[in-house]
C-alpha cells in the first residue's frame, strides 16, 4: 500500500507527516515550518509512528538521528494551514 497522503497531528513537534511504502521515505513537516526527508525508514517503524500515544516522542526516540535526513524546503505557517 503506498500512502502518499499527509497525515496531520495534534503534536508539540510535528505538524503533519507523509510516507511512501515504496520508497520508504517520511517527509515530517515540523510546527516552525520547516520540512525535512528521512530515508530508508523501514514501515515497521513507520507503523509504531502512527500508533504511538506520543508522534514527537517516539519521532525523537525511533527516527530524527537514526535515519538520513535531508532539508527539504521552509513552509510558511500560514501556507501550511491552507
Amino acid at each position: 500500500m503506498l500512502n502518499n497522503e499527509w497525515n496531520t497531528w495534534e503534536s508539540n513537534l510535528l505538524s503533519r507527516t507523509k510516507f511512501n511504502e515504496e520508497t520508504l521515505e517520511l517527509i515530517a513537516e515540523f510546527k516552525n515550518g520547516t520540512q525535512y526527508l528521512y530515508k530508508e525508514v523501514p514501515k515497521e517503524i513507520h507503523d509504531a509512528f502512527l500508533i504511538a500515544e506520543s508522534k514527537g516522542q517516539y519521532f525523537l526516540k525511533e527516527i530524527r538521528q537514526k535515519f538520513t535526513q535531508q532539508f527539504t524546503q521552509y513552509v510558511k505557517i500560514e501556507e501550511a494551514a491552507l
